[in-house]
């Protein structure tokens, strides 16, 4: 079964994203720890990982270049999570390394929308 990695700050929105990506037949971890998400990733890199625009003291943007940077063998589909339409920050995402973005507050046919665009491999 294919892993995704929800990080966000906000217990609700980890909660409802959990929920909707689990009934699309995925295994989920959340957390609101940038260093646990990193800790996370490094331990076993999810197939997906759905990751919030902004952390207190952390950029997301070199969140995403570390990730991006890392060793392992699986490259995973990064969607961006933001509550602002900025061109230029959803730009400066996607060249950081994420796949594609969504929108806060998204619903399940957002989600399932970014997810059936998920191409997933075995590695």
């Amino acid at each position: 079964m294919p892993r995704c990695l929800v990080i966000d700050s906000s217990e609700i929105v980890r909660k409802v994203a959990s929920r909707i990506i689990e009934t699309l037949d995925y295994t989920v971890s959340e957390t609101a720890s940038v260093n646990d998400a990193v800790s996370m990733c490094q331990q076993k890199m999810p197939d997906v990982i759905l990751i919030d625009w902004h952390f207190r003291g952390a950029d997301t943007h070199e969140i995403v270049r570390s990730i991006r940077k890392s060793e392992s063998a699986k490259h995973p589909y990064i969607i961006y999570c933001t509550t602002e339409n900025d061109p230029v920050d959803i730009a400066q995402a996607m060249s950081s390394g994420a796949d594609d973005h969504i929108l806060k507050p998204f619903d399940r046919a957002a989600l399932e929308s970014k997810f059936a665009l998920v191409p997933l491999t075995t590695n």
